[in-house]
């Protein structure tokens, strides 16, 4: 059994009752296309990623250890760019940060600015820190130093 079937079967039951809670009788569509979205990621995901999955899974509280670090920036403000966030991060090292959370890349809605969360159209990363094709380094590069990384996407 792969490592991908081992997990699915694990939480499926809870994806399950989420996706019920959520979209009702559509439920099994959403489930459908969200698992083929994972295999088809799970394919492409680095064995630097693989094991770090492993790692984080044997250590569920991996996040809440003491001495852990986060720092929360907007990428825009940041680094102009996920290349600019990137090459700040030995700033950030030397802060004793290991955990990033980049705040959304997404195009937000007209009129007042409320920090990104009121989004326009979810599939438009037009901030200048966009596209999310570069994130996948930013993360690599985070992976390599022993540090986590996400972005607000949506």
């Amino acid at each position: 059994m792969s490592d991908l079937a081992r997990r699915t079967a694990q939480w499926q039951p809870d994806l399950r009752a989420a996706l019920r809670g959520l979209y009702g009788d559509r439920a099994a569509q959403v489930e459908a296309s969200v698992l083929a979205a994972v295999t088809s990621a799970d394919r492409t995901r680095s064995p630097a990623l693989t094991a770090r999955d492993l790692a984080r899974e044997l250590e569920p509280d991996w996040f809440q250890q003491p001495g852990r670090v986060g720092y929360i920036a907007y990428a825009h403000h940041f680094g102009g760019t996920l290349k600019g966030v990137g090459e700040r991060v030995p700033y950030l090292q030397e802060l004793g940060v290991d955990m990033v959370h980049l705040m959304s890349v997404l195009r937000p809605r007209a009129g007042e600015d409320d920090g990104g969360y009121a989004i326009d159209d979810y599939r438009d990363a037009t901030r200048p820190s966009a596209p999310s094709t570069t994130f996948a380094p930013l993360s690599a590069a985070g992976t390599e130093r022993g540090s986590a990384s996400c972005s607000t996407w949506s």
